[in-house]
C-alpha cells in the first residue's frame, strides 16, 4: 500500500518493491475501506500501527510471527507444524492448484525464478497479476464474521498484554 517507498519497511533488494493486486475476497470484506480510513487518520500512519519493530531483526513481521505461533498453540492446544510463514507456502500451492503460471506465481509471491536476471527485469502488468490471484480460492475459508468495521484489526486477534511487543 506504500507506493512512495518512503517507509521504514525493509526489503531485500530493489526488485522486492513490487505492485501486487489485492484478492477480491479481501476487497469484498472491506480491506480497501480499512486502508483508506488508516490513510485518512494522518500522515505517516501505518496500516497496522499496533505492530512494533523487533529490536533484534528490525522487522515488523518478527514479533507478530512469534505471537502467531503462541496463538496457534493456545488455539489448537498443541504445537502445530504450521507457522505464520506457512501461509506463503500454502499460497504458492494454491496458485499452482489454480493453474496460475510459474511466472505469475513468482511475481505474486515475490519468489525468485531460476534466472535472477529474469527476476530483476520482469514486471507483470497489474491486470495479469490480478487475473492470477483471482484464480486462488479457499473453498472452506469462511470470512463472514469480518466486515469493513472489523477487518484485520490486530486487536481483534486477542492481543492483550500477551500480544506482540518490542520485547518479544
Amino acid at each position: 500500500m506504500d507506493d512512495t517507498r518512503k517507509s521504514d519497511k525493509l526489503v531485500k533488494n530493489r526488485a522486492s518493491w513490487r505492485t501486487i493486486p489485492i484478492h477480491p475476497e479481501i476487497v469484498r470484506i472491506g480491506f480497501l475501506e480499512f486502508a483508506k480510513a488508516r490513510q485518512d487518520s494522518g500522515p505517516a500512519q501505518r496500516l497496522f500501527p499496533e505492530l512494533q519493530v523487533a529490536r533484534n531483526t528490525a522487522r515488523y513481521s518478527h514479533i507478530f510471527s512469534k505471537w502467531f505461533g503462541r496463538f496457534l498453540v493456545s488455539a489448537c492446544e498443541h504445537k502445530p507444524k504450521a507457522t505464520f510463514h506457512s501461509f506463503r507456502h500454502h499460497f504458492r500451492t494454491a496458485l499452482m492448484n489454480a493453474g496460475v503460471s510459474k511466472e505469475i506465481s513468482e511475481a505474486l509471491g515475490g519468489w525468485k525464478s531460476d534466472s535472477s536476471c529474469e527476476y530483476e527485469y520482469r514486471h507483470g502488468e497489474l491486470r495479469t497479476l490480478r487475473a492470477g490471484i483471482e484464480k486462488v480460492v479457499y473453498a472452506d475459508l469462511d470470512l463472514s464474521h469480518l466486515s469493513e468495521t472489523r477487518i484485520l484489526h490486530v486487536t481483534d486477534l486477542a492481543l492483550p498484554r500477551s500480544g506482540p511487543t518490542a520485547q518479544t
